[in-house]
């Protein structure tokens, strides 16, 4: 995990609460045949637990600042610019010294 900050590995324990819940005891919890509306139980905490998943990664995604890649690379790519022009004008530099 050398993508995620070690002040952000909070973000992975959530993770695991989630998935434990949301797959594992959770559904044994939630798997009664008492209905809601006209919906069971287990269909109503499915959904819930969907909505949540999109909820915690829409979270974690501008937390963790994944949208930044792209401004992130134009950033890099300004850099070796500006180096690559310092070098030239160097070589311009020694070239104009010699003649």
């Amino acid at each position: 995990m050398s993508g995620i900050p070690k002040k952000e590995k909070w973000i992975l324990w959530v993770l695991l609460i989630w998935i434990l819940m949301a797959g594992g005891p959770g559904l044994v919890l939630f798997s009664k045949p008492e209905f809601i509306g006209y919906f069971p139980e287990l269909y109503i905490y499915c959904i819930v637990m969907w909505i949540i998943a999109i909820v915690i990664h829409l979270f974690f995604v501008f937390k963790i600042k994944f949208w930044r890649v792209d401004e992130q690379e134009k950033e890099i790519k300004q850099m070796e610019a500006d180096q690559l022009a310092e070098i030239l004008k160097k070589q311009e530099e020694e070239v104009s010294s010699i003649g």
